[in-house]
């Protein structure tokens, strides 16, 4: 039964983990050998922690103490792990426990999965999301800008035959006018800015 167990365990494609007195690492598959960049004979008897993220340890910490009184039987959280070559990679960890008679904690099982390349996935997708919104308020405000500056033009184009060349009113509305075109091309510009945005 034991050989059975370890073979299933090794050619798990997730990485396996059970742990002495809370910490002491005393078994670790293939698979989480690998995700750490670790030989196993370089994990056993170490203490789990050794290999976390030191941002996470006060709350594994917390978190081994309540599945110890049993206020929990098991546990999913995200956590970070410092590979050997540095990298910090994020798992996500489904822990259980294994008691005695007495109940005594034994041993705490932790199935761990790499979803470093899915949460930098999901990083992306939420920065598309959020350009693509600044994109469509962009293009909304262009419009509406578009719409103000073509109302100021109508003015100027229908002022200017009633208004004497001589008049210091047609020397303000020709700054109206030169103004009101080049924030037309700013609306223009702003347009294009945003429909690059949305089609990316």
């Amino acid at each position: 039964r034991d050989a059975q167990l370890r073979l299933t365990l090794e050619t798990a494609s997730a990485g396996f983990l059970i742990c002495r007195n809370d910490v002491e690492i005393v078994v670790a598959n293939r698979a989480f050998c690998q995700m750490l960049g670790y030989p196993f004979e370089e994990m056993i008897g170490c203490s789990i922690d050794q290999f976390a993220d030191p941002a996470d340890v006060q709350q594994a910490r917390a978190l081994r103490k309540r599945l110890r009184a049993k206020e929990l039987t098991h546990f999913q959280w995200e956590r970070s792990f410092r590979r050997k070559d540095g990298l910090l990679i994020t798992t996500a960890e489904r822990l259980g426990t294994v008691f005695d008679d007495n109940g005594v904690l034994l041993q705490i099982v932790s199935e761990v999965e790499d979803i470093t390349e899915k949460k930098r996935w999901e990083a992306e997708f939420h920065r598309a999301a959020r350009l693509e919104s600044v994109g469509l308020l962009a293009s909304s405000i262009a419009h509406d800008f578009k719409n103000i500056i073509s109302g100021i033009l109508g003015c100027v184009t229908i002022a200017r035959p009633r208004i004497d060349s001589s008049d210091p009113v047609a020397h303000n509305l020709e700054d109206i006018d030169r103004a009101a075109h080049r924030a037309a091309r700013l609306a223009e510009r702003l347009l294009d800015i945003a429909r690059g945005q949305q089609l990316q």
